[in-house]
């Protein structure tokens, strides 16, 4: 079992969970696989045995009826003011759907969230049944719309300013991303040419993506880099963001959960509509208008979408395709980032170039 938050060393821990559980009790702690962001994820259950130093580090299955907790830490530039509004976020949509998100837990003196002795932020929240599902089944995709439409009518009545927000909306800033990207169209093999013997995989995917994008031609990027007042097609208001196939739980058909809240922040709902569906998309290599249809009718029965929302999915999808990927060649073969998972980094890169072609396709028809 691994120890959090380093192996053999308990100190941290200790300090960070004595803010939320008394000293006798007994915690079972268990650190989690934090995917691509970086945090340090905890899955803390209260146990009703005792073992040394308080915290049972056993393999010992745990029972049905034990609370159980996730203990995450904030990523480096977090400041106090950004996680009480996620907190407060939570909490609003907390009112309106019991299961929905995670809800931030308090600690003995009443605060949501804490700050270790190296400075950085904790918060303690609801462990989240159910299970993430990368290619949905028809009821799921449905259920998942629908939670989705859920989550996004109870976030608009959260009007408190996004701390440190500049205003701008993502889908402007990925025109300019677009405009900047196409301006140096060779970036992508220039990544790959410095490319080690483990990066040499990412590398040939890397020119096969630099061969598609140099197909388009520059008039034809324009239409999506030019598109003006495209930021007027969807009121702006408090997203997940980071939502896709990883983040929704499900038992069966029914979502148990919207899980991995800290990228929260101020877009339209195209953003995370986009964001969920894609993933879905991706997995499943079906881009037909019918797969597409499926989802967005069955989020427009809770949330009805105009056409310029609907327009707007599209554009965030297809220009999230082609940032994506200069991300992730980025990250691997620029500034030579580790993962602890190459196999899904790859997978991930795969997927986007299969529909890169797609993408370009939507974006050249903008209008």
């Amino acid at each position: 079992m691994a120890v959090f938050p380093e192996k053999g060393s308990l100190s941290l821990s200790k300090e960070v969970l004595s803010q939320w559980f008394l000293p006798h009790e007994v915690l079972h702690v268990t650190e989690m696989n934090a995917g691509q962001s970086g945090s340090t994820v905890v899955r803390i259950c209260v146990r009703p045995s005792t073992s040394k130093n308080g915290i049972s580090q056993s393999d010992d299955l745990e029972s049905a009826d034990q609370p159980c907790f996730a203990l995450k830490s904030f990523s480096s530039g977090s400041t106090p003011e950004r996680v009480v509004w996620l907190h407060e976020l939570l909490l609003t949509i907390g009112l309106h759907h019991k299961r929905l998100v995670p809800q931030p837990i308090k600690t003995l003196d009443g605060r949501s969230f804490v700050r270790d002795s190296r400075g950085t932020l904790w918060e303690l929240c609801e462990w989240m049944q159910g299970t993430a599902v990368a290619s949905p089944s028809h009821a799921q995709c449905v259920a998942g719309a629908e939670s989705l439409a859920s989550f996004h009518l109870s976030a608009a009545l959260y009007s408190k300013p996004f701390p440190g927000s500049d205003g701008s909306l993502g889908i402007v800033r990925r025109q300019n991303q677009i405009q900047k990207l196409f301006a140096d169209s060779d970036r992508w093999d220039r990544f790959a040419v410095h490319a080690n013997s483990e990066q040499q995989a990412i590398a040939s995917l890397a020119h096969d993506a630099a061969t598609i994008l140099r197909s388009c031609t520059r008039s034809e990027i324009n239409r999506f880099v030019l598109l003006k007042g495209v930021e007027l097609w969807s009121s702006p208001q408090a997203v997940w963001r980071d939502i896709w196939s990883d983040h929704m739980l499900f038992q069966e058909d029914v979502v148990y959960g919207i899980i991995d809240h800290h990228a929260a922040g101020i877009d339209t709902v195209a953003a995370d509509i986009a964001r969920l569906f894609g993933s879905w998309i991706g997995a499943t290599n079906d881009e037909s208008p019918e797969a597409w249809s499926v989802m967005l009718e069955a989020y427009a029965s809770r949330r009805p979408l105009t056409s310029r929302e609907r327009s707007l999915v599209c554009l965030y999808d297809s220009s999230g395709v082609m940032l994506g990927l200069d991300h992730w060649f980025r990250w691997t073969l620029d500034e030579n980032r580790l993962f602890p998972n190459w196999a899904f980094v790859l997978s991930r890169i795969q997927k986007s170039i299969s529909r890169l072609p797609s993408a370009i396709e939507v974006l050249s028809r903008s209008q």
